[in-house]
């Protein structure tokens, strides 16, 4: 079975390294987007199992992002991470926007599960 592969979409880098560093010790391929156009030129020239894409960024927020994918790569799927509570996702998630979300502050464990649900499980080394 093949790594699967996670586009994280952060500004904020500790929570990007966190992740590289967590989901890699799971056995996952991750690889970091500080930003909108960043993600989107990987999205574009790369293939990915999933997209890890905080709300709330400087450039553009990720509802523009998660739109601008849904359009090019519909089958990618697409969970935000928030820490805003105050929007719909769950209207987001039957719109087809995303596939899913993860409040911030986070545990592992909910990226665990979440991760689970997703994508298939690495093969062991």
């Amino acid at each position: 079975m093949k790594t699967a592969r996670i586009l994280v979409v952060d500004d904020e880098v500790d929570i990007c390294e966190l992740l590289r560093t967590l989901l890699g010790l799971e056995g996952y391929s991750v690889t970091v987007a500080e930003n909108h156009d960043d993600a989107l030129r990987r999205i574009h020239e790369e293939n990915w199992d999933m997209v890890l894409l905080d709300v709330v960024m400087p450039d553009r927020d990720g509802w523009q992002l998660a739109r601008a994918i849904r359009e090019t790569r519909p089958e990618l799927p697409v969970y935000f991470m928030t820490a805003k509570v105050d929007l719909d996702y769950d209207e987001a998630v039957r719109e087809g926007v995303i596939h899913g979300y993860l409040y911030k502050p986070f545990a592992f464990d909910d990226i665990q599960d979440l991760l689970q649900q997703a994508l298939p499980r690495p093969a062991a080394n």
